[in-house]
């Protein structure tokens, strides 16, 4: 509230101040002054304090008369990004420290190649030879995180699973993988799964976390199969979903 009272008491004053002039080249030099003005206030009201300190810089030399003002107004972002970045460095620390402490209690495997870490639920199964839903997480050293999401189906005949739709509480969503890989062993079949989590598919990841009861059809070829997900799988999905969260903002 006081940050805008005191952009929006500055910009006031230079519109209240300007003169009906005659001249038309004053008039459009006042204008200017006062758009340089208005737009920075926008980006500040954006948190782009930077960029709203760099617009009022940039015209300290066209308009020389009013120096002092628009230094002082350029130093009063500069100081609000300050407080920013030092409010967003305790988030990442505070993030970091949650995270690692999480991290100790997750089942991790590395790929020492690649440079990858995966992070998954000790809730979640070691193997693809039964009915499961999860996600886990995969972290390169020099890189952000990323979610995945792991669906598997095990039966004595085959489905040819294609896509799946899920039901969580009253909200249903379709889910198409990029791939459903499939095997067998000793009269036993297994289709499954494993997809990146993407922005545009993270509200079924946090609609799965937050649920009461999820049921799952996996829709094959010809026929499909319903099964309801147990609480300790909807259990697993929030652990994992809430370290990739803490990891993002400890980036």
């Amino acid at each position: 509230m006081k940050k805008s009272f005191f952009i929006v008491l500055f910009i006031s004053l230079f519109i209240f101040s300007c003169n009906d002039s005659s001249n038309k080249k004053e008039y459009k030099s006042d204008n200017m002054f006062e758009l340089y003005l208005r737009d920075a206030d926008s980006l500040s009201k954006e948190g782009l304090f930077i960029e709203a300190q760099m617009k009022l810089e940039s015209i300290v030399d066209v308009f020389p008369e009013k120096k002092d003002t628009l230094n002082s107004l350029a130093s009063y972002y500069s100081d609000l990004y300050i407080k920013q970045r030092d409010s967003l460095d305790n988030q990442k620390e505070i993030a970091k420290k949650e995270a690692d402490k999480l991290l100790s209690n997750l089942r991790v495997s590395k790929d020492d190649m690649k440079d990858l870490s995966f992070y998954e639920s000790k809730l979640t199964p070691k193997y693809i030879d039964v009915n499961n839903l999860y996600c886990y997480i995969v972290e390169h050293k020099t890189g952000e995180p990323t979610l995945r999401l792991k669906i598997q189906y095990a039966a004595d005949d085959w489905l040819f699973v294609k896509s799946y739709l899920i039901k969580i509480d009253e909200q249903k969503f379709n889910f198409i993988p990029n791939e459903v890989k499939r095997d067998n062993s000793g009269g036993k079949i297994w289709e499954w799964s494993d997809d990146l989590i993407k922005e545009d598919k993270i509200e079924i990841i946090k609609a799965i976390s937050e649920a009461k009861s999820v049921k799952i059809r996996y829709i094959g070829s010809d026929y499909y199969h319903d099964r309801n997900l147990s609480s300790k799988e909807i259990k697993a999905v929030k652990e994992i979903l809430t370290v990739y969260n803490l990891l993002t903002i400890a980036q």
